[in-house]
C-alpha cells in the first residue's frame, strides 16, 4: 500500500487533470503483488473521491491460468474494494478497442510489452482519466524478457543478446515527461513532474446558417473543425467530381465525422448512393461504421448491418443505398457513387492513386503522426501526385487540430510522441551535399544519449515509406541480428538510412524444421529458400544480411545515393565475407527497377497479393561469395521457371511491367531449348507466314515465349520493353486482345500485328526453322 499522503497527492494529480481535460499516468515497479494492491488503491480513491461509474480497461498479455497476469488480475480483484465491472483483453485484441473511451486504463507489461499496441491503448484513455503501468522493479526493468523481445530471437542468439536500448530509453521517457508518477514499491523511489497548470475554456460549436446536412448532425459534433468537415462533405450532394482531403493528429475524431457526414449523404440522396470504405485494416473503419450507424438513428433512418467472423461491421444497408467494406486493392475495382478511405498512410502511394482514377467523387482521411502509416509521408508524397492528377477535378484539403478526447497540451501524448518517436523528421537539407560518407551507425549512442541522430535516422523512414510503426524503432533497438548503417554528409547530416539484419548459417537441424512446416521468426530470406527450393536447403547455411529497410532522404531522391547506399555496403559485406545480400518488399515497376539496376535479382513472389498494399512480395539477392553466386544462379532460373508457368493462373492479374522485370536476369540459358513437336513447329511456321491465326498456334507460341524468357538477357533476342510486356500480356497471362491492348498502352487496331511480328523476330533469331 502506499502512503496515505503519496496516495492522496496522486489523486489529486488525476483531479488537476480533470480540471484542464488532461491525462496522467502512474508507473508501478515491483516484483510481488503489491503493485497490483497499490493500483486496486488508487482506483478505489479515484471511485470514492473523484467518478463513482468509471469506465476501466485492465490488459495483460494472456488469459493462461499460470501466466503472471492472471495472476495479477486475480489480485487485483481481491484487492478492489469498489464494486465495478471492468473490461478485460489481451494485448492481441488490441484492435478491438480502438475508438472506445475509458477513464481508467492498466496495462500489466511485465509480461509483454510491444510498443504498436502500447500506442494504440494508451488512445483510448480520455481527459480527466490516467493510465496505469504495472511493470517490473526499476532495477530489474531493462533486463525484463517480454513475450515481443522474445520473438525477436533467431538462432544463435539468446535473451542475453537482447541489446535493450529501446527499453532504457522507454523507460528514460517516463522519467522525463510530466505528467507521469514513476513509483518503485521496492526502493521507495518515487518521481513526479508536475505540468504546468493549464484552464481549458468551453469550447463554443457555431453552426452554419442554412446546411444541406440536417442540423441534428451538426450537433453530434464535438469541436468546430468536426463541424467545417461536415459542412465540407456537403459538396458530395452537388458536385459530380470532388476529393476532399482530412488530415489530422490521433484523436481528433476525423473517423467519427466521416460516419456522421456518410448518414448525412445517404439522408439526402434522391437516387441509390452506394459508397465504398476502405482502410489497411476492417477495425481501422469500426469507429466510421460506428457513427454512421448513430448518425442513421439520429434521423430514424432504418438499416441492416453485416459483420464479419470476429463480430466487426463491414456493410450497413438503408433504402436509399449501402456503405461497404472493401480491402484496399479490390477498392480499385468496385463499382459505387464515391469512395472513402480512412487511414490512408497505410496504403502505398500508386494504388490510392489507383483507387481514386477508379471514383469521381472520392474522401482520402488519414493520421498526420499516427502508429497506422507514415502521415507526413503520406502528405508529402500523396497529396503532390494527387494535386497533379487532379486536373478540373475540385479538391480541397482540410487539417483537423481540436482534440476530442482531451486537451491540445496533453502530457501523455507528448509523452508518447517521444517515446514511440511518432513525431520524427529528419534534418532539413540547406544545400546539396557535395562530399558523402558511409558509416556505420552506433545504436546505442542514438538510444541513450544522441537522441537527434536517431530521430532523423527514423524520420527518413517516416518520409519515405508509407507504413512506419513504432515496433520498427523496438526492433532496431532490441534485436540482436538487427544493425543499421547510413549515408551522412560532411556537415553530419543523415541523407540515406539503412535498416539491416543479418540472417542464415543455419543448423541442420533448423533447416529440418523449417522443412516440417516450422516458421521461425526473422530468417526470412533462408527460410523461403528452403521452403520452396527444398533441394537447394544448404543456401540456409551460408550467411546473409537482409535490407530490413532503406530510404533517402526526401529532398535528395532520384540522385543516385540509394545506389550509391547498396554499392557501399555490398563492399562491406564483401569485406566481412558475407556471402549475399538481399531484401523484400512489395513490387512495384519502381522499385524493381531500382533493385535489377543495382544487380539484385528475384528469388521468390508470394502466391497472394498483400490485401492492404495490393502487392505481391518479392524476394531479391545479390550474391556477394562464389557459393552465393553458383546457387544463385540455379534458385534464379528454378524461380523463372515456376513464374513463366505459373503466370496464366496464380499471376493472372500481375501487372505485365512487374512480371516483365521479375524475368529480367543475368541468369538462365545460354541457348534456347525449345521442345516443339512436327506440328507445332509447322504451325508456328504458317503463323510467323501469316497463313493462319495466333488462336491456331498459342501453344507453340507459348513454348517459343517461355523459352526466350528462360534464357539470360544477354542471350536473348533484343526487343524493347513494351514488346516483352506484350508477350507477357497475351502468351503468358493469356488475357484477350483488348486487355493485353489496354495493358500495354497499344491500339487494338494494332496490337495483333504487333504480336505477329514479334513471334517473327524470335522464330528468326532463334533460327527455329533451322533447329
Amino acid at each position: 500500500m502506499l502512503s496515505k499522503s503519496l496516495a492522496e497527492e496522486i489523486i489529486y494529480s488525476i483531479a488537476d487533470g480533470i480540471r484542464s481535460f488532461q491525462r496522467r499516468m502512474i508507473v508501478l515497479c515491483s516484483s510481488g503483488d503489491d503493485k497490483v494492491e497499490v493500483a486496486a488503491q488508487l482506483v478505489d480513491l479515484y471511485i470514492e473521491n473523484i467518478n463513482r461509474a468509471p469506465s476501466m480497461l485492465y490488459v495483460i498479455d494472456s488469459f493462461d491460468e499460470m501466466s503472471l497476469g492472471v495472476r495479477g488480475l486475480k489480485k487485483f480483484r481481491e484487492f478492489l474494494k469498489s464494486n465495478i465491472d471492468f473490461q478485460t483483453i489481451t494485448y492481441l485484441d488490441t484492435e478491438s478497442v480502438m475508438g472506445l473511451t475509458y477513464d481508467i486504463l492498466i496495462l500489466d507489461v511485465v509480461e509483454e510489452m510491444r510498443p504498436n499496441d502500447l500506442g494504440r491503448l494508451i488512445e483510448t484513455v480520455r481527459g480527466g482519466g490516467f493510465i496505469i503501468l504495472l511493470a517490473p522493479p526499476l532495477n530489474q526493468w531493462v533486463k525484463n524478457v517480454t513475450r515481443f523481445q522474445r520473438k525477436l530471437l533467431i538462432p544463435p542468439y539468446t535473451t542475453e543478446d537482447l541489446k535493450r536500448f529501446f527499453t532504457r530509453r522507454f523507460i528514460n521517457k517516463l522519467k522525463e515527461h510530466k505528467g507521469i508518477w514513476v513509483i518503485d514499491l521496492e526502493s521507495g523511489y518515487a518521481n513526479y513532474n508536475k505540468p504546468i497548470e493549464v484552464r481549458i475554456g468551453e469550447s463554443k460549436i457555431e453552426l452554419p446558417p442554412g446546411p444541406l446536412f440536417p442540423r441534428e448532425l451538426y450537433l453530434m459534433s464535438k469541436t468546430n473543425d468536426q463541424v467545417k468537415a461536415l459542412l465540407s462533405m456537403e459538396a458530395f450532394l452537388k458536385e459530380k467530381r470532388y476529393v476532399l482531403v482530412i488530415t489530422s493528429n490521433r484523436g481528433r475524431g476525423k473517423s467519427a465525422i466521416l460516419g456522421l457526414g456518410l448518414a448525412g449523404l445517404l439522408n439526402a440522396a434522391k437516387r441509390k448512393f452506394n459508397v465504398v470504405v476502405t482502410a489497411p485494416s476492417l477495425y481501422n473503419v469500426q469507429v466510421l461504421f460506428e457513427f454512421l450507424k448513430r448518425g442513421l438513428e439520429k434521423l430514424n433512418m432504418k438499416f441492416k448491418e453485416e459483420r464479419s467472423k470476429e463480430g466487426l461491421t463491414r456493410e450497413v444497408h438503408t433504402q436509399k443505398g449501402r456503405v461497404m467494406y472493401k480491402e484496399p486493392y479490390d477498392a480499385a475495382f468496385t463499382d459505387a457513387k464515391m469512395v472513402i478511405v480512412d487511414e490512408a498512410a497505410g496504403i502505398p502511394v500508386h494504388l490510392l492513386l489507383k483507387i481514386k482514377r477508379n471514383f469521381k467523387r472520392a474522401i482520402f482521411s488519414s493520421t498526420v503522426h499516427g502508429y497506422e502509416g507514415a502521415g507526413r509521408g503520406f502528405s508529402i508524397r500523396f497529396l503532390s501526385a494527387l494535386r497533379r492528377e487532379s486536373g478540373r477535378t475540385p479538391l480541397l484539403e482540410m487539417s483537423l487540430k481540436e482534440p476530442i478526447r482531451y486537451a491540445p497540451e496533453d502530457p501523455i501524448e507528448a509523452w508518447l510522441y517521444d517515446a514511440l518517436l511518432l513525431d520524427a523528421e529528419p534534418t532539413k537539407i540547406e544545400e546539396e551535399p557535395v562530399l558523402i560518407m558511409y558509416e556505420e551507425a552506433d545504436l546505442e549512442k542514438w538510444f541513450i544519449e544522441e537522441e537527434s541522430k536517431l530521430r532523423e535516422f527514423i524520420g527518413i523512414y517516416v518520409l519515405a515509406h508509407y507504413r512506419n510503426r513504432p515496433d520498427d524503432v523496438a526492433l532496431i533497438g532490441e534485436a540482436p541480428h538487427h544493425f543499421a548503417r547510413l549515408l551522412r554528409t560532411d556537415d553530419n547530416a543523415i541523407v540515406v538510412a539503412l535498416h539491416l539484419a543479418r540472417e542464415g548459417g543455419l543448423s541442420d537441424e533448423d533447416i529440418e524444421q523449417i522443412l516440417a512446416g516450422f516458421e521461425p521468426s526473422g530468417n526470412v530470406v533462408p527460410s523461403l529458400i528452403v521452403k520452396y527450393y527444398p533441394p537447394y536447403r544448404y543456401f540456409a547455411k551460408l550467411t546473409g544480411w537482409r535490407i530490413v529497410r532503406i530510404a533517402v532522404h526526401p529532398q535528395l531522391t532520384d540522385k543516385g545515393l540509394g545506389s550509391l547506399a547498396l554499392r557501399d555496403l555490398c563492399d562491406e559485406a564483401r569485406k566481412e565475407e558475407v556471402d549475399w545480400v538481399g531484401a523484400g518488399f512489395g513490387a512495384t515497376r519502381d522499385l524493381l527497377n531500382f533493385w535489377i539496376k543495382n544487380e539484385f535479382f528475384p528469388v521468390h513472389i508470394s502466391p497472394t497479393r498483400n490485401p492492404a498494399s495490393g502487392e505481391y512480395s518479392v524476394i531479391v539477392i545479390k550474391p556477394i561469395s562464389k557459393k552465393a553466386q553458383k546457387l544463385m544462379e540455379i534458385v534464379n532460373n528454378e524461380f523463372k521457371l515456376r513464374f513463366l508457368n505459373s503466370l496464366y493462373d496464380t499471376y493472372f492479374d500481375l501487372e505485365t511491367e512487374v512480371a516483365r522485370l521479375l524475368l529480367r536476369s543475368p541468369y538462365g540459358r545460354s541457348e534456347v531449348k525449345l521442345s516443339l513437336s512436327k506440328t507445332q513447329r509447322a504451325r508456328l511456321k504458317a503463323y510467323v507466314n501469316s497463313m493462319v491465326t495466333y488462336e491456331a498456334a498459342n501453344d507453340a507460341i507459348g513454348k517459343l515465349v517461355r523459352a526466350h524468357f528462360m534464357l539470360k538477357s544477354s542471350r536473348r533476342v533484343q526487343l524493347d520493353s513494351m514488346e516483352e510486356e506484350l508477350l507477357v500480356a497475351k502468351c503468358l497471362q493469356g488475357k484477350s486482345w483488348s486487355e493485353s491492348a489496354k495493358a500495354c498502352g497499344i491500339a487494338q487496331s494494332k496490337i495483333k500485328s504487333a504480336v505477329r511480328g514479334i513471334v517473327a523476330r524470335l522464330w528468326e533469331g532463334y533460327r527455329i526453322e533451322e533447329a
